[in-house]
């Protein structure tokens, strides 16, 4: 398991809703169990003697499982108050949450109190530990419930408590939340400044979880995972709601309980026993995992002749997006975002839940509203032990075109399976081609692959980033594939050289912000490195938000420049950010800044819009993105009652011009057939004003005036 992905999650913030935060918790508790079955292994295999290496891992280790008992505690002591207020204010007459760190509670003050019985409170204690509470999960009144409950001390079965026993139980429990209240505040007396702080944000943050819940009416039911689901409540029509299918059956958009969901219905709904085993089998993976970038398993009907998986609605998947006939594929930054999603939830089935896919295809990689790509169809999915390896007796499952050669050929295979189709899936989404059109035949492909070793081209356009992250993913040799934890960070790397054309850019931006999810900075953070590089002064610079803050980021304090928009700024203005021209070509940017006549990036439409109806020789100056760099500036003026463009070039000057131009750069336009050239904008538009070409600043605002087209 990888530690620095568990610590991510575990300092993650909670989720807003109910339901979520009971699979946090549960998630919470089998990562627990994980790692304090992987310490006792280690100590078994080496006979408790272990090395100064193999201890540090250990003690690390165990950190992590304290921050995870931590975490866990407050989410039990947080419900349980919770719940007492509940029952006092609706009479209740059965507690629904019992916390854990309640009953360790009381165990504690008894060894406080009883030296004499010290042993037998230790082993009621061990005791206490070895039954930690569990998540559970109904369905009554047509209301999906969850509940945390601790196993019976005493019986196996459940039955019935006389009403005195209830009663003196609910007095104990409120009794033993007003000890926990208690204990608090006597340990704060030992806690550092510091500490307290970070253990009062942590109980605001669980308590604002749990505000956002709302009330919802609780159960007894002992049911785990996701709820079994009536079939009449999942309505569909097989003829107009089909999204998809295969061979394994088809998948319906449908309603249940007022929420449109996608339900996949199996081709064959006769099941046999082990069939039955094999659809359980998949629900039961879908349940434990909880990530944003993997489709959310609502419930499930296994009624016979109605077997059904319902899941949250997706809008499309890769495949349709890449592959349509009907509509352009993103740009090539905007799919290797896609890639990143799906690396992200590949990543968190093989790091936290130990699942390997074993389907990972484009069909199979889901797209949301907000064009969140998720991890779906877990039918072949295996959970495997961290170190082992898997083998198919009965045959290779997936799709072959995506298959790894060692589940091909039968070998023995772990999850660098998965990272071998994510190979095929990157060089898919970033040539928007097919696989392996050339075969038809499985054997032909068989031969190729496994045997020739044969692989799709790589074309030379590629960033060296791209190639070579293809090419260590689809490696003949599982052993030299990296893992999906590497795959997340060298993505990051190729993001930056998708989203920035330009090398020194690229390399610009590597070396001052890279980092994971380093899509945007901070505006702060930028214009620092950008003085600290051009040698000017961050108050001088300021005044540049207004070109490099995205426009989406207004709301957020100072802003964040993203990639996109640093590449822009790259391609219209040149390299601003280096050492010898970036002072010069700044100053330009403040200078146009100030002129009322410079309308930043707007559209020619707007642009158009906005010289409607003003005077003979009215213009405005404004970027262009048809060809940033070749033509990074258009001058828009009224001609004749009419709006005409003329596009200003730039190109790089000669070593002994740099005196005359010293941006490094020199723009063109054309005038009544002849070129004019200058050393800066602003030098170019005072020059035409001066001449008469241009008259009167255009405003941004509009004039409505009627046209005889309108």
């Amino acid at each position: 398991m990888d530690i620095n992905l568990i610590k991510q999650y575990i300092n993650s913030s909670l989720p807003n809703d109910k339901e979520s935060l009971i699979q946090y918790y549960g998630q919470l508790k089998q990562i627990l169990n994980a790692l304090s079955d992987k310490e006792q292994q280690q100590l078994l295999n080496n006979n408790g003697k272990i090395s100064e290496q193999q201890q540090l891992s250990i003690e690390n280790n165990y950190k992590v499982i304290g921050s995870i008992e931590e975490k866990m505690k407050s989410i039990e002591h947080l419900f349980n108050n919770l719940d007492v207020s509940d029952s006092n204010n609706n009479n209740s007459t059965s507690p629904v949450f019992i916390s854990l760190d309640n009953q360790n509670t009381v165990n504690n003050n008894n060894n406080n109190n009883n030296n004499n019985n010290n042993n037998n409170n230790n082993n009621n204690n061990n005791n206490n530990n070895s039954l930690a509470p569990t998540v559970i999960l109904d369905n009554n009144d047509n209301k999906k419930t969850a509940e945390i409950i601790l196993p019976d001390h005493h019986n196996n079965t459940p039955q019935q408590q006389p009403e005195q026993q209830v009663q003196q139980q609910q007095v104990q429990q409120q009794q033993q939340v007003q000890q926990q209240q208690q204990q608090p505040e006597q340990q704060q007396q030992h806690l550092t400044e510091e500490q307290i702080q970070k253990q009062q944000q942590s109980q605001a943050s669980i308590q604002q979880a749990i505000a956002n819940m709302g009330e919802k009416k609780r159960s007894s039911s002992r049911h785990s995972g996701p709820p079994e689901i009536p079939p009449e409540e999942i309505k569909f029509d097989v003829k107009t709601d089909l999204l998809g299918g295969g061979a394994y059956g088809k998948v319906y958009k449908a309603t249940c309980r007022g929420k449109k969901v996608a339900v996949k219905v199996p081709k064959k709904q006769t099941l046999s026993e082990s069939e039955l085993k094999s659809f359980k089998n998949e629900v039961e993976i879908m349940k434990q995992i909880f990530h944003p970038n993997v489709v959310l398993c609502l419930g499930a009907c296994t009624k016979p002749g109605k077997v059904m998986i319902v899941s949250e609605l997706m809008q499309t998947d890769l495949e349709k997006l890449i592959h349509s006939s009907e509509v352009e594929p993103p740009p090539l930054y905007e799919r290797m975002k896609m890639c990143l999603d799906a690396a992200l939830g590949i990543n968190w089935l093989h790091g936290i839940c130990n699942i390997i896919h074993r389907d990972l295809k484009l069909a199979n990689l889901m797209i949301s509203k907000d064009k969140t790509v998720k991890i779906g169809d877990f039918g072949f999915s295996q959970v495997i032990k961290t170190g082992t390896t898997l083998s198919d007796q009965k045959g290779p499952k997936g799709t072959a075109l995506y298959m790894a050669p060692e589940v091909m050929m039968k070998h023995e295979f772990n999850e660098k399976a998965d990272v071998y189709s994510f190979g095929l899936i990157l060089y898919e989404m970033a040539t928007c081609e097919e696989l392996f059109p050339e075969y038809s035949e499985i054997d032909p492909f068989y031969d190729a692959i496994c045997n020739k070793k044969l692989r799709p081209p790589i074309p030379d356009s590629f960033p060296k980033s791209l190639k070579t992250l293809i090419q260590k993913c689809w490696d003949h040799d599982p052993n030299k594939r990296p893992s999906f934890n590497e795959v997340t960070q060298r993505m990051n790397e190729v993001l930056t050289d998708t989203a920035i054309s330009g090398l020194d850019a690229a390399m610009f931006w590597k070396y001052n912000f890279i980092k994971p999810e380093s899509e945007s900075v901070p505006w702060n953070e930028f214009v620092y490195k950008l003085s600290s590089v051009v040698n000017l002064p961050t108050q001088v610079l300021s005044p540049l938000a207004q070109l490099f803050v995205s426009q989406s980021y207004e709301e957020e304090i100072g802003g964040v420049v993203t990639m996109e928009r640093f590449d822009l700024m790259n391609k219209w203005f040149g390299n601003f950010f280096n050492s010898k021209y970036g002072p010069a070509i700044l100053y330009e940017m403040i200078e146009l800044l100030k002129k009322r006549w410079f309308h930043f990036d707007i559209s020619r439409d707007i642009s158009e819009k906005r010289l409607r109806g003003r005077p003979e020789n009215t213009f405005l100056l404004r970027l262009s993105a048809n060809d940033p760099i070749k033509t990074p500036f258009t001058i828009s003026k009224t001609k004749g009652s009419k709006p005409t463009h003329k596009r200003v070039s730039r190109e790089d000057v000669q070593i002994n011009e740099i005196k005359q131009f010293p941006m490094g750069y020199k723009f063109t336009v054309p005038l009544d057939g002849n070129e004019l050239v200058f050393g800066s904008i602003t030098q170019m538009v005072e020059e035409l004003h001066r001449i008469g070409n241009l008259s009167i600043p255009c405003p941004i605002t509009e004039i409505k005036v009627p046209y005889l087209t309108d």
